[in-house]
């Protein structure tokens, strides 16, 4: 015995049809295009009709960021400058007080600076022009010995006496002591 199965309600009494759903889907998508539509229709009237207005908002606002901007680059450039400034001096000082820190250890260890340095070659120059003109100028004895070779027709010259105060006399020598033999050194006997 077959038993039927009873069935409950069936779908298409309760819900509505699949073409029902479709209506109701195609005119909701109806009014929401449509209301798109009107949106853009006002949205370009509102442009049409305050455009100029939007426009020149738009011209003041844009003036008002670029004279702020302006303001903060020439504010920037001075900064700028004050930090440069501030930057020379302290190099200066730096460098002045490390000019002077060198100069007092060169001075404390008896390093002669550039002017002592100049002042001594010059003096060096005018002793080495003046020992020039000394010995360029004939001395006493010089002159004799060319008068007399002038004098002399042939003959051997004489010699000159040697002068003893130009030279300072040798000493003599200290003995020396006699060499003294070295001595091997003892060896050890290998037992």
């Amino acid at each position: 015995m077959a038993t039927r199965k009873t069935q409950g309600p069936r779908p298409s009494e309760f819900e509505p049809s699949l073409h029902e759903q479709a209506e109701r889907l195609q005119a909701s998508l109806g009014e929401s295009a449509q209301q798109i539509w009107l949106a853009g229709l006002g949205a370009f009237h509102r442009a049409q009709t305050e455009g100029g207005k939007l426009f020149d908002t738009l011209v003041r606002e844009g003036s008002k960021v670029e004279a702020r901007t302006r303001d903060a680059r020439a504010g920037l450039a001075e900064s700028v400058e004050d930090v440069r400034s501030r930057a020379g001096e302290t190099l200066g000082r730096m460098d002045q007080t490390f000019r002077a820190r060198v100069g007092e250890a060169l001075k404390a260890l008896e390093v002669p600076t550039r002017r002592e340095l100049g002042a001594l070659a010059d003096r060096i120059d005018a002793l080495n022009q003046k020992l020039r003109a000394h010995n360029e100028r004939p001395t006493a004895g010089a002159r004799a010995r060319r008068s007399a070779a002038r004098s002399t027709p042939a003959g051997p010259a004489p010699v000159p006496p040697r002068a003893t105060a130009s030279r300072p006399a040798r000493k003599p020598a200290a003995p020396r002591a006699p060499a003294q033999p070295t001595a091997a050194p003892p060896s050890d006997p290998i037992e």
